[in-house]
């Protein structure tokens, strides 16, 4: 599965979902994360520890928004590859657009304080799996982290790229790819990111 592909992959895995936040790590991190008041003052719930935690402990709502779990089909994931064609300019505007045109803003950012904390300072290589069209990677990037964003819409893909050039950031790549079958050598980053994107996995092992 995904997460067992993402420990070979990388030293450090981190994954998050919306219901609950787990930070998931294949191998102890030299950054300790700190008391979630001393980020966001009242939210008490808001970080689990970072012990390595078995699978997640929420599901994203999101993930059967648009009845992909519930359609008949051959490919079981053409409903991720055909998103941003089927939903347009204006979506892939909004979701340039995040965490601040995300309905969880608050969560997002709790997410992001984390995660950079985590990776303390680069230089480091990350892998970010599904992607979208590459907001979160993006920040990384402009970070300093040499970055390389998966997805498996070619729009998606598409519209990060043009974002990158854009904004002159040759640390980035992106790649059309399913992060479940995705092959690199063991090791090659130093983190993997999954951002609330797990949900989209056939097998969440």
């Amino acid at each position: 599965g995904p997460k067992s592909a993402a420990a070979n992959l990388a030293k450090i895995t981190i994954y998050t979902c919306d219901n609950s936040d787990v930070y998931h790590l294949n191998q102890q991190s030299p950054h300790s994360l700190p008391p979630p008041s001393s980020i966001i003052p009242d939210f008490p719930s808001l970080f689990t520890s970072i012990v390595p935690t078995e699978k997640p402990l929420g599901v994203d709502p999101l993930g059967n928004l648009y009845g992909i779990r519930d359609m008949a089909q051959p490919d079981p994931k053409q409903g991720e590859r055909e998103y941003y064609a089927r939903v347009g300019d204006a979506e892939i505007k909004r979701a340039f657009g995040k965490p601040f045109t995300d309905r969880k803003c608050e969560w997002d950012l709790g997410n992001i304080t984390a995660i950079f904390h985590l990776l303390g300072e680069p230089p480091a290589r990350v892998a970010e799996l599904g992607c979208g069209v590459g907001w979160l990677s993006i920040m990384l990037a402009r970070r300093g982290f040499d970055v390389v964003g998966v997805d498996i819409s070619p729009d998606a893909i598409a519209a990060g790229r043009q974002q990158r050039d854009a904004l002159n950031l040759p640390r980035l790549d992106f790649q059309v790819a399913d992060y479940e079958s995705l092959e690199a050598e063991d090791a090659s980053f130093d983190a993997a990111i999954f951002f609330s994107s797990l949900h989209h996995a056939e097998d969440e092992a």
